[in-house]
């Protein structure tokens, strides 16, 4: 582990989880700044900017190490951002230290990095992928990048997220169903109902959602519907 890595530190907190597969669990959330993609639903575009204080690996250790102590069995460690995987030394590094801990590593990424996740797959337990639609993008981002990803995460326990709205394609849904299925159609796949208006549309209807469930389960072995639950709760 390198002390001296550095990344630019957006906020660390602890709550819980309020997305995908593992909602409901106690977490530490280490949220870096920094993103490539322009994402037309983005909750947090605040974070996308990599600006502000870069700060070490061993000094948010410290920060970490002191949270950890004064909330007992956290589930994990949420690494988000921004994009985490644009400073895949520095997520290695600390999910080297947690390891040490006996705290598991939860990595969120958009997926469109696999030769960074590839780096840090081994000491991450948990993967939550945002497989991105490219009606959900601004500048769409080419299948095969998050394919590969889905690939890559699948020695671990991963779930695959997809936001969707009302406005939602569902040719690009039946694509990206056939693709993942055809990578790893164990992976659970989360269909995430956009929380309120964005420009990529308003959440879509209880009719939507179940014929595009039903279109997962037809090809993957796991889908569920689940909302941005930490949103309901008014937490972070």
């Amino acid at each position: 582990m390198k002390a001296e890595v550095a990344a630019p530190l957006a906020e660390v907190f602890v709550s819980l989880q309020g997305e995908g597969l593992w909602v409901g669990v106690s977490q530490i959330f280490v949220r870096v700044r920094g993103g490539e993609l322009t994402c037309l639903y983005c909750d947090t575009a605040w974070a996308k900017q990599a600006t502000g204080e870069r700060v070490t690996l061993g000094d948010l250790l410290v920060t970490v190490e002191a949270r950890v102590a004064q909330t007992p069995r956290l589930h994990s460690l949420a690494l988000t951002g921004g994009e985490p995987l644009l400073y895949p030394e520095f997520a290695r590094g600390l999910g080297e230290a947690l390891e040490e801990w006996g705290l598991p590593l939860y990595l969120e990424t958009a997926g469109h990095l696999p030769e960074a996740l590839a780096q840090v797959i081994p000491v991450t337990r948990y993967v939550a992928l945002d497989y991105k639609l490219p009606s959900t993008l601004a500048k769409p981002v080419a299948m095969e990048r998050f394919l590969e990803s889905v690939a890559v995460a699948s020695e671990r326990a991963l779930c695959v997220k997809i936001v969707v709205t009302d406005h939602t394609p569902e040719r690009e849904l039946g694509e990206a169903a056939c693709r993942l299925a055809e990578v790893n159609p164990r992976a659970p796949v989360v269909l995430q109902p956009v929380t309120g208006r964005s420009a990529a549309g308003g959440p879509p209807s209880l009719e939507q959602l179940l014929v595009w469930q039903a279109l997962f389960a037809e090809r993957v072995e796991e889908v569920r519907v689940i909302p941005q639950c930490h949103k309901r709760m008014g937490v972070r």
